[in-house]
């Protein structure tokens, strides 16, 4: 099994592909949200998930591997705000704070399920970490699940409330 080693440098540019692209889609997003359904940034954030997964897995090169990394960050940077946003749609007395409790429990709760998906697939199961990477990708399906058929819309935004 071939492991590789990242230098101190390696460590810098993974930090700065996961951090760099979520820190400029939230800087700029007061810029054009409004302009994006709340559909099509759940499905971008799906297409920006599946395609870190696939590059992550199957990228041959370090590049590859960082513009992974950077998709993974600029996805979870766009579902982060978006789901925020959306959470100030639901009333706490129609069910909204069961909303985002769910969402800051899931926040939480990534890290450990992360953790937890290597751990059985890759250590326990044996998988190679490129098969572990790419079978996540059924997190990308019920990503979309959990948006379109388990989240009730939210009521119209009254327009005359913005005023």
């Amino acid at each position: 099994q071939r492991h590789q080693a990242i230098s101190a440098g390696g460590v810098g540019l993974v930090y700065l592909c996961d951090t760099f692209p979520g820190l400029a889609l939230k800087a700029s997003s007061p810029y054009w949200f409004d302009r994006v359904s709340y559909r099509t940034r759940m499905f971008a954030c799906a297409a920006l998930m599946a395609g870190s997964f696939v590059l992550v897995a199957l990228g041959h090169t370090m590049g590859i591997q960082l513009l992974g990394v950077a998709l993974a960050s600029a996805q979870c940077s766009m579902g982060e705000a978006s789901m925020l946003s959306l959470s100030t749609r639901y009333s706490p007395h129609d069910g909204g704070a069961a909303e985002l409790t769910a969402w800051s429990s899931g926040t939480g709760f990534a890290g450990i399920f992360g953790y937890a998906w290597i751990v059985v697939f890759h250590l326990w199961g044996g998988l190679s970490q490129s098969l572990t990477t790419l079978l996540a990708l059924v997190i990308t399906v019920a990503y979309l699940c959990v948006f379109f058929l388990m989240l009730g819309a939210p009521p119209p935004v009254d327009n005359a409330e913005e005023e």
